[in-house]
This record gives structure tokens, C-alpha cells and sequence, in this order.
């Protein structure tokens, strides 16, 4: 199929996608877009023109790209600077573009369900992000500008080779889901099973670091 068709064909999808949400809405004011439902299951299209097709439309607040086999994010997903949902689990990626900082708007953010080993610095740009999903990655570790993310209430981290936490997790004041389990952080399971009070177990697992630290110099 040419790309001039394929555009073409995306186009009359979006349209479709526009009546869909009200008989008022035009494409230009779409808010909504689920790339894996509706319209856009009988077509494949190449994530690139779908990104560039998008980039148009101002109003877009809502994104479902979950579950297309993605292995790259193109850059064009830094044009969408309206975005406030951003849906990329179940793919393959295993790094994001540094145009991800752009999305400013961003209140929540999934990324779980991927390949990614380490979580880039732009991600800490995002500073209206509630909602964190990092479930089932890679991850070795958090990136220390974390603390950046002051309105972060929601943090999930399961399914990770997660050996330790930055010290600047502690100044996220507002988090108060935070999932551990499935990862090597050294506090008791009870605690990684417990989603809230993140308090607790932030204070828990620094008061255990600071005191192997002391010992390891004492040994010194």
C-alpha cells in the first residue's frame, strides 16, 4: 500500500474515530484517540504515520498505543505536547525518545509491560505526572532526578531487577501508592505487597542503608 493511501486511509479512520465521540466533534478537536479498538483493528499502520497524522491535532488528550508490537518510539511523539494519557504497554520497547521530555502536560504515563532497562532522565521533565505505571521491565535502577516528579501520587514498579532506590525518592511528598513486589529492594514482603503507606517503607529501607553503611565503615 503507498503511503499516500495509507494517509489517506488513516485520515478517514481519525474522521470516523471524531463522529464516533459526537456527532459535533470534528477531527481538529479530537481529544481521544485508541489506536488498538474500533476502526483501527482492521488496519495495521505504521506507528510513524500515525504519529504524524496526530501531531495536527491540537485537543489530543487521550492515547492508547498499548499492544502493537512497537519496538521504536518515533520522535514525533514530542509533537503531541497536549497529551494528558499516554497508553505504550505491551510492546518492545527498550528505550524512549529524548522527545518524551516535550510531552509537559502529561498527567499519566504507562509504560509497563516492556523492555526497558533504564528509565531516561526526560521522563523526570514531566513534572504534572500523577501516575507512574513501570510494571514488568527491565529496570535496574531510577534515575536521582526522580524527585523532580513532585506531583507523583502513583508509582508502580512490580516485576523489576530493582536493587536499590535513589535518596531524592524521598522528596516525592505526594506519592502514596508505591508497588515493590517482584523486586530485589531489600525490605520485608509484607511491606512490597502493601501499596500505601510509602512512608514507611521509604524510611524503613533507608534507615537499613544507613546503618549498613555505618557498619561497612566501622569494618573500614
Amino acid at each position: 500500500m503507498s503511503n499516500r493511501k495509507s494517509c489517506k486511509q488513516l485520515n478517514l479512520i481519525l474522521k470516523q474515530v471524531a463522529q464516533d465521540q459526537g456527532e459535533e466533534v470534528k477531527l481538529n478537536d479530537l481529544e481521544i484517540v485508541d489506536v488498538v479498538d474500533g476502526a483501527f483493528k482492521k488496519q495495521r499502520f505504521p506507528i510513524e504515520l500515525v504519529l504524524e497524522e496526530l501531531k495536527e491535532i491540537k485537543t489530543l488528550k487521550k492515547l492508547n498505543l498499548a499492544n502493537l508490537s512497537i519496538k521504536r518510539l518515533p520522535s514525533e511523539i514530542g509533537a503531541l505536547t497536549n497529551l494528558e494519557y499516554l497508553n505504550l504497554s505491551g510492546n518492545y520497547l527498550s528505550e524512549l525518545p529524548l522527545e518524551i521530555r516535550s510531552l509537559v502536560n502529561l498527567e499519566s504515563l504507562n509504560i509497563s509491560n516492556n523492555k526497558l532497562r533504564d528509565l531516561p532522565v526526560e521522563i523526570c521533565s514531566l513534572t504534572k505526572l500523577n501516575t507512574l505505571n513501570l510494571n514488568d521491565n527491565q529496570l535496574n535502577g531510577l534515575p536521582n532526578q526522580i524527585g523532580q516528579l513532585g506531583n507523583l501520587a502513583i508509582l508502580y514498579l512490580k516485576n523489576n531487577p530493582l536493587k536499590a532506590l535513589p535518596t531524592e525518592i524521598r522528596l516525592l511528598k505526594n506519592l502514596v501508592v508505591m508497588d515493590l513486589h517482584d523486586t530485589d529492594i531489600p525490605i520485608p514482603i509484607e511491606m512490597k505487597y502493601k501499596l500505601a503507606d510509602v512512608q514507611e517503607k521509604l524510611e524503613y529501607y533507608f534507615s537499613l542503608n544507613s546503618t549498613s553503611r555505618a557498619l561497612n565503615e566501622s569494618k573500614a
